[in-house]
This record gives structure tokens, C-alpha cells and sequence, in this order.
């Protein structure tokens, strides 16, 4: 186990990330990518008085895709590897645990979506497990998903889609080609 590395008082969401941020720009051998600016969040657990930390490994799209499904016409430049990336546990100001989870040569490929959030939407209703059903509180997220192929890990890039039914009660997640 042994005692951490220290890095001093943490007391703000920004300084988790920060810390997290700094650990990986002195390891970059870690994750085998050359950029840590994906999202970030740290959320404080009050109970164990600890840190936990996230940063999503992203990978920037050949041509932006709309998500016209966010209501402002969002236009994308990147998009997020599907739980790939970093997370990371403090205590005491002192990282305890990390993990990585970074697909090196992602960025080296082209990457662009065919479809839009609007229509990888209706695929999503139509051809899931509530097609009859009226889905309200909806939302779009462009990802690259990992999936095995005959043992051989492979990639797409896909619609998020998320939906909430009244009757039957329900969350959805749906994933789209967006290819």
C-alpha cells in the first residue's frame, strides 16, 4: 500500500483536478497518450473525507458533428472514449489509488459522424425496448465505444442516447453508429 504521494491541501473540486492533472504531465508514460485535457470532475465523498477524481480520455473528430438533439445546435470537435481514461482517489491530500484506462493511437485515425443527434434519436426510440412509449428528458453524447471483435478490441463512434418513459417506467441508454 504504502503512504501516497502528497499533494497537499485539497479543498475544492479544481484543486482534485489540478492535482490529477500535474500527476499525469510527470507521468506521461502512464497512459500512453499525449494529452490529459479530456472532461474533468471530482466529487468529495463527506463519509470517507476523500477525493474521487475523473478525467475522460477524448479524441477530436475529423469534421464536427451536430447534436442538434441539445437544443442550441451544439457543434462537436471531440468526442469522448466510452469509460476510457483516468480516475483517481485522495485522501489526506495524498493520492492513494489510480487507474487508467487510455487506448493509445485513437488519435491518429479519422473520426466523423454521418448522422446527427436528432436522427441517431429516432433510431434509438424506434429500435429500442420502448418504441410505443412517450420519451421525455432527453440527451445526446458523442463517444467512441470499445467493443471486442473476435477478440480483437475494436471502435466505433456512436450516439449516446438517453431517455426517460413515464409508462413503463423507465431509463434508457442507447448507443447508435454514428457511422
Amino acid at each position: 500500500w504504502g503512504p501516497g504521494l502528497d499533494f497537499g491541501l485539497i479543498e475544492e473540486p479544481e484543486d482534485a483536478i489540478e492535482a490529477t492533472r500535474a500527476f499525469l504531465r510527470r507521468h506521461p508514460s502512464l497512459i500512453g497518450v499525449k494529452s490529459n485535457k479530456g472532461a474533468a470532475e471530482a466529487a468529495y465523498d463527506d463519509h470517507l473525507d476523500a477525493w474521487y477524481v475523473t478525467i475522460d480520455q477524448e479524441i477530436s473528430l475529423s469534421q464536427p458533428a451536430r447534436n442538434d438533439l441539445s437544443g442550441d445546435n451544439e457543434m462537436l470537435v471531440s468526442a469522448s472514449v466510452w469509460r476510457g481514461g483516468f480516475r483517481a482517489f485522495f485522501r489526506d491530500g495524498k493520492m492513494t489509488m489510480f487507474g487508467s484506462a487510455f487506448y493509445p493511437g485513437l488519435s491518429e485515425q479519422k473520426w466523423e459522424a454521418a448522422i446527427g443527434s436528432s436522427e441517431a434519436y429516432w433510431v434509438a426510440v424506434d429500435d429500442g425496448p420502448a418504441p410505443d412509449s412517450d420519451h421525455i428528458e432527453s440527451s445526446a453524447r458523442l463517444i467512441l465505444l470499445p467493443f471486442p471483435v473476435d477478440g480483437i478490441l475494436d471502435f466505433r463512434l456512436c450516439w449516446e442516447i438517453r431517455t426517460k418513459t413515464e409508462s413503463p417506467k423507465g431509463h434508457w441508454v442507447s448507443f447508435v453508429d454514428a457511422v
